[in-house]
């Protein structure tokens, strides 16, 4: 029997066309399903989910080449 360790993971992805302008938590409600927007709302809150590795207000617009990361868990 093999037993598989817990560890973090950071997604990242560079910001598309389409999201410049956009509230960042409008985007993630959006463009990535898989959790609610109150979810997302809570790791930006955190800072497990970041804009150019700095923490941000759930009210940031994206502009241009912003780095987005998330980090799972």
């Amino acid at each position: 029997l093999r037993k598989v360790y817990p560890y973090y993971f950071t997604f990242t992805t560079f910001t598309k066309g389409r999201w410049v302008g956009e509230k960042i938590l409008e985007v993630f409600a959006r463009e990535f399903r898989a959790h609610p927007a109150e979810e997302y709302e809570r790791c930006i809150r955190a800072g497990t989910l970041t804009v150019n590795y700095q923490k941000v207000d759930v009210d940031y617009r994206l502009r241009h080449n912003d780095l987005l990361a998330n980090v799972v868990h």
